[in-house]
């Protein structure tokens, strides 16, 4: 396979960055517990449905300290709808007793100590640390993977963390938290979700994609 240079490669992302510049997060939040239960919530779903399930789970479950009063059931009746929900359900129940036993009921600060709690992993963590505390990343997730994988940009057997490697070594680091957010918006509105090579040129000539 002929994979895209690396010259090409920043050109098609410079190009769907200066296309979709200024992107926010999707998900609805009030807190840096609500969003981090929020990113938790979208693997394996769409943003739109967590936001449906969002007001309903954190009616009851604003803060940690608020799983004192819950069971597994109660935040599987609040979330049911989304797929996986019995695992996230788990996670979520531990999570929150693990944020007061262990950290005082705040959500930590460093990847290191997220990615401890029970249902976070490196996307999860590099998401909620770039929204919440604008720390340097791009989360890959299956726009950003899927992207990545139709330009030819990478192998398509490419890990996640492989991905994520490639984009942050030929993105500037400055640019990391609005290439992932305009990644995730063109991915969004142009990807099919079955993988196709898509071709790269319209993207190198002052064409918009």
């Amino acid at each position: 396979m002929a994979y895209l240079s690396q010259k090409k490669a920043k050109m098609v992302l410079n190009k769907i960055l200066a296309t979709y510049p200024d992107q926010k997060a999707s998900l609805d939040y009030h807190s840096p517990f609500e969003f981090l239960i929020a990113v938790m919530l979208s693997a394996q779903t769409t943003d739109k449905a967590v936001n449906k399930v969002g007001p309903d789970l954190f009616s009851i479950l604003k803060e940690p300290a608020d799983i004192k009063h819950l069971t597994v059931a109660d935040i599987e009746n609040k979330i049911k709808r989304l797929g996986l929900y019995h695992n996230k359900a788990k996670n979520i129940y531990n999570l929150s007793h693990m944020l007061l036993d262990q950290f005082d009921g705040q959500v930590p600060k460093t990847k290191k100590e997220l990615l401890k709690l029970p249902g976070i992993g490196i996307k999860t963590a590099n998401v909620f640390l770039a929204e919440i505390y604008q720390v340097p990343a791009i989360a890959v997730d299956t726009h950003v993977e899927r992207i990545a994988k139709q330009f030819k940009m990478v192998s398509k057997k490419a890990t996640p963390l492989q991905v994520e490697e490639y984009l942050e070594k030929i993105v500037p680091q400055t640019d990391w938290i609005a290439m992932h957010l305009a990644l995730i918006t063109f991915g969004r509105n142009n990807l099919p979700a079955k993988y196709k090579d898509l071709d790269p040129y319209p993207f190198l000539d002052n064409k918009k994609p």
